[in-house]
């Protein structure tokens, strides 16, 4: 943006804080990017807990926020407000993608299937299966969901978890696990033979840095799982090509390497901004607030997105679902087989009084 001129001719400055997943520090660096740096507006954040915090408190002192990551539909309904934004999903949109692969690709309608799920405890984890669990049953009848393992956040060993889940004898394991905490459990649950038993294992939000750090032999073959940006997706968008090429450029990675799931993330809170303020004209928060309500944002390199002037959370025209297996040109699994799910599927409804 700032090579093609800026935002009405001014340049993006970037001032970086790290939340270190606090709440607290999360709400001190925001009082230091808004009260010291002086900023316009703030993209960020991962963790559910500090999401919210921090949007409490950016609305308080009334500068928008754009949360990039966070999943918690909590932000945009009994926590939404005039100055909080989500260009990413939630897990809501989530868990309805993951329920309609099961039952258009595993277990259909009528089809009895029992599910167990290892979900980490606290508001992600329960969220996601509280959402799951009651979706599926919707979609297939003679869906038997048993129950869930809670595993504490980084708890690290599994085994406790992985020997319970097989005592269920489940045809299905639903999991929210991420990232290092899924990692962990899927090289552990591989010394049960624990996928030898169960027909599709949902990993939830399985970003590239997992798959490569499984490698194809630690990958299981029977894993399914939800994204909402890929490097392959969608095929042919000049704007995904070109940013997959100046990230491998600037990131000094080979040809085939993958950017970071944050990466794509945080460039459509980034395209966001630039739309709205582009459209509004200027930077003053009411104004930029006005522009964002109802947004196209279909310059990212992401499936485009309509952020509701209801409750300012993005919904994607399409979710990215399917099963993991090899694929051309690549030294890891990923994606063999994409299976969009419709944005009018996933949608949740608009709980929230601006």
């Amino acid at each position: 943006i700032n090579q093609n001129g800026g935002l009405n001719s001014r340049e993006i400055e970037l001032v970086v804080e790290d939340t270190e997943a606090s709440p607290d520090t999360g709400v001190q660096r925001a009082r230091s990017l808004i009260q010291q740096e002086n900023v316009d507006i703030i993209h960020g954040v991962v963790s559910s807990a500090v999401a919210k915090a921090v949007g409490e408190f950016t609305s308080q002192q009334q500068v928008p926020f754009i949360g990039t990551a966070t999943q918690t539909p909590d932000l945009n309904k009994e926590q939404c407000s005039r100055y909080t934004f989500r260009t990413t999903t939630n897990l809501i949109h989530q868990q309805r993608a993951t329920a309609k692969m099961v039952a258009d690709n595993i277990a259909g309608d009528g089809e009895s299937v029992d599910v167990h799920g290892v979900n980490p405890d606290y508001v992600y984890g329960q969220q996601s299966w509280d959402v799951f669990r009651n979706v599926y049953p919707e979609l297939n009848s003679a869906a038997n969901i048993t129950g869930s393992e809670f595993p504490a956040f980084l708890k690290g060993d599994y085994n406790q978890e992985i020997q319970a889940i097989l005592d269920e004898n489940p045809d299905i394991v639903h999991s929210s696990l991420y990232s290092g905490d899924m990692i962990s459990f899927i090289q552990q649950a591989q010394q049960f033979d624990f996928f030898e038993q169960i027909d599709a294992f949902l990993a939830g939000v399985v970003p590239a840095e997992i798959n490569i750090a499984l490698g194809p032999e630690g990958t299981p073959d029977n894993l399914w799982s939800v994204v909402s940006t890929y490097i392959r997706w969608p095929e042919g968008n000049e704007r995904l090509q070109t940013f997959n090429e100046e990230y491998r450029s600037r990131n000094d990675m080979p040809s085939e390497g993958e950017p970071t799931s944050f990466s794509y993330e945080n460039a459509k809170a980034m395209r966001a901004t630039q739309k709205a303020v582009e459209e509004a004209g200027s930077t003053n928060p009411e104004d930029i607030i006005d522009a964002m309500e109802g947004l196209r944002l279909d310059n990212a390199p992401a499936p485009p997105a309509t952020i509701r002037e209801g409750d300012h959370q993005a919904i994607a025209d399409q979710l990215l679902t399917g099963p993991h297996g090899p694929i051309s040109d690549y030294e890891y699994y990923g994606y063999e087989e994409l299976q969009p799910v419709s944005g009018d599927f996933i949608a949740d409804d608009v709980e929230c009084s601006l």
